[in-house]
């Protein structure tokens, strides 16, 4: 470039010139049209899909031929330096960032109340994004202290694919359309077991592996939230695979796609219809029979001891219900029929419960972002006791939790604003939180093990396997 009362050309930083036209083309197919505030990396960019005559969306919805595809490429940083400075700018298509957008889809050409003509019906992208907003508040008003990233995570695993559904998202429909029933069963728990975790990876989520030398690797699989306990995982194929310290993986057997949460330590699977299905293999049991799950209705998870008789069971409407079996019926070989149930605790509305073993209480994390614990007897206590072993009380005012992970003796607690409390056992320092550890989106426990992933992707672990 040429500076004007200057004899020689002065180097100029690098522009993107975007070219664009509409009229006449469709904007599907144009292979990156999403752009602006649509494309932000924080954003949910929204597609539109017709409602069908039926009212229901199915496999087959289509997006609409105005709605703006993917993927976009952004170059620079809020404060207007290059994300990649060292490659030529547009180089193989590479250089910047690669944002999958859009996120989701919702529907388009929607009734309102005003009068003809006048937005109604409602149309395009404008009509769709309000949608999926009005979604994300029905989750947070059922978990008021979920983070932006866990919403997120509800919406995609919730979405109904459409459009090319050979990968997860595709460059027209996104993760596709959320929908409202499947959202709120999700809503319950967030927390994966002890071998893995979720990293950000932009404006998409990944699930990775905690390897036994503390380091992080991919994940094979695609998997459901909610449904990875203990190293057991439930894929989004409907099978159920057990994960070994080593980093086998044996698959189990197929499930039916409906299953949402399992409760590994008690062999119990729960669907979304309510219904709680018994998977044997998921727990060794050690010759201890599995009870008929047939009297359990509308449940979302589970938790408990098979060696000591005690089942606590998550209903969906948040009330937890304490079942047993007499000593006699654990003789029986299975199934057992006399499974019965004991009573609700008067734990409050529960969306999260979590084992410990031998005589010490289930973890349960409220609705209103409290912890409490119970004993095997469905009493609040906050005592634990575990091998004549000194336990770490659990601090005052901890509040406004998004998270539990329990370990054999010890419980984690994640804070909506990114910090980690911890108390039980301490003998291998497993509930001494790091003092500079900070903005952590996952947690987990394994063992004498405590386990927290960042923001930034950092695996940070402490405690030991005496």
């Amino acid at each position: 470039m040429s500076v004007p009362g200057n004899p020689t050309p002065q180097p100029s930083p690098p522009r993107f010139l975007r070219l664009d036209t509409r009229e006449g083309k469709i904007d599907v197919g144009t292979n990156g049209r999403t752009f602006g505030r649509n494309a932000a990396e924080n954003v949910i960019s929204v597609a539109a899909v017709r409602v069908p005559s039926t009212g229901v969306f199915s496999s087959s919805s289509l997006v609409e031929p105005g709605s703006a595809d993917g993927p976009r490429r952004i170059f620079y940083k809020p404060e207007n330096t290059l994300i990649k400075p060292q490659l030529p700018p547009l180089a193989a298509g590479d250089g910047g960032q690669l944002l999958l957008k859009p996120d989701l889809a919702a529907a388009n050409r929607v009734k309102t109340t005003l009068p003809a003509g006048t937005l109604n019906p409602f149309e395009g992208t404008s009509a769709a994004a309000p949608h999926v907003a009005g979604l994300a508040a029905l989750i947070l008003s059922y978990r008021p202290n979920l983070t932006p990233a866990q919403v997120r995570e509800i919406l995609i695993a919730s979405a109904l694919r459409i459009e090319d559904q050979s990968k997860p998202w595709n460059e027209v429909s996104g993760y596709g359309i959320p929908m409202a029933d499947d959202s709120l069963k999700l809503a319950g728990s967030l927390q994966f077991g002890p071998k893995l975790a979720i990293k950000e990876l932009g404006n998409t989520l990944a699930t990775f592996r905690l390897n036994e030398d503390r380091s992080v690797s991919d994940w094979p699989v695609s998997v459901k939230a909610n449904a990875i306990e203990n190293g057991t995982v439930l894929s989004t194929d409907g099978s159920v695979t057990q994960v070994y310290s080593s980093g086998q993986m044996d698959t189990i057997r197929p499930r039916g796609s409906d299953v949402i949460r399992m409760a590994s330590d008690i062999g119990f699977l729960f669907k979304g219809n309510g219904a709680a299905e018994v998977e044997a293999q998921v727990y060794n049991g050690f010759g201890i029979p599995i009870p008929d799950p047939k009297p359990l209705q509308d449940v979302v998870a589970g938790a408990g001891d098979m060696s000591k008789n005690a089942y606590f069971f998550l209903k969906r409407n948040g009330t937890v219900e304490l079942w047993a079996l007499s000593e006699t019926d654990r003789q029986r070989p299975q199934p057992v029929n006399n499974f019965h149930l004991v009573g609700a605790l008067q734990t409050g509305n529960v969306v999260d419960l979590r084992s410990m073993i031998g005589s010490l209480p289930r973890a349960m994390l409220r609705r209103d972002g409290t912890v409490v614990t119970v004993d095997r007897n469905g009493t609040p206590r906050d005592t634990m006791t575990y091998g004549g072993r000194t336990m770490t009380a659990r601090p005052s005012g901890v509040r406004d939790i998004v998270a539990i992970a329990t370990g054999y003796a010890h419980v984690l607690a994640l804070g909506r604003d990114g910090k980690v409390t911890a108390w039980g056992a301490n003998h291998v320092h497993q509930s001494d939180v790091p003092s500079t550890l900070t903005d952590v989106v996952s947690i987990a426990a394994a063992g004498n093990m405590s386990y927290a992933l960042t923001r930034g992707g950092q695996t940070v672990s402490w405690g030991g396997t005496n």
